[in-house]
């Protein structure tokens, strides 16, 4: 099964600074558990954060779930079926949760007893159609006290959203999240994309992080801007200070 990276990005007005890392984090492992609850098999799940923007980029992600085969034994032969052999109402309301008649169903035998059997074969869903649907729950699911709601639209979140981008490999993923429907176009910085970078940009995955980020002033990976000064460093600032 192929895999590809997979890109999403929030674009906001400023988020809340203190706020900031612990939304980013939460934004990734919710996805990430959103991953693998439908069983998607995926690499490293990477966060970046902004004041105007929240992103994963997910590494080597499946295209699709894989196949897999599934039983859900019913009653017991003697419950399903009474002295005539007409079906039991248990018995003919589990076919129908299976999608089947009881007509249909196989008969399983152990040591133990026989019973009804269901088995089919499930195909599994394409990661395209899943995204939308796991991308919106990771972001209800975000550890925000106190929700705001702007213009007309009953959408609530931390702050307003302008732009959201969600690509696989380099297609767009066609969604409406929060509001906005999905495109492949993400803003520079307010006040220096003029010099550093266009104030839309229509982006790709292999632009995306490391091209943006290293051509503009303000690095998007806060893990990076919060890496702790060297002593040197702090031992030569406060002799000057001092």
């Amino acid at each position: 099964m192929s895999e590809k990276t997979f890109l999403v990005e929030i674009g906001t007005e400023e988020l809340p600074p203190k706020a900031l890392r612990s939304l980013a984090e939460s934004f990734a492992a919710n996805f990430t558990a959103e991953l693998d609850n439908a069983g998607l098999a995926h690499g490293t799940v990477q966060w970046f954060a902004a004041p105007r923007r929240l992103a994963l980029k997910v590494a080597n992600l499946a295209e699709a779930q894989p196949d897999r085969e599934i039983e859900k034994r019913g009653p017991a032969i003697a419950q399903a079926f009474d002295a005539e052999g007409k079906p039991s109402k248990a018995a003919e309301g589990w076919a129908r949760g299976c999608g089947i008649t009881v007509d249909q169903a196989e008969r399983l035998t152990t040591d133990k007893g026989e019973w009804l059997l269901y088995r089919a074969h499930v195909k599994g869903e394409s990661t395209e159609a899943l995204l939308p649907n796991m991308v919106a729950t990771s972001l209800a699911k975000l550890p925000i006290p106190k929700l705001m709601r702007w213009g007309a639209s009953d959408v609530h979140f931390v702050r307003p959203v302008h732009t959201v981008t969600m690509l696989l490999g380099d297609k767009v993923i066609p969604a409406t999240i929060l509001g906005i429907q999905s495109d492949r176009v993400i803003r520079g910085h307010r006040f220096m994309a003029s010099r550093n970078l266009p104030s839309t940009m229509p982006i790709s995955i292999r632009k995306f992080c490391v091209s943006a980020v290293k051509s503009s002033p303000i690095t998007k990976n806060v893990k990076r801007r919060l890496k702790p000064m060297p002593k040197k460093q702090r031992v030569r600032l406060a002799v000057t200070l001092t």
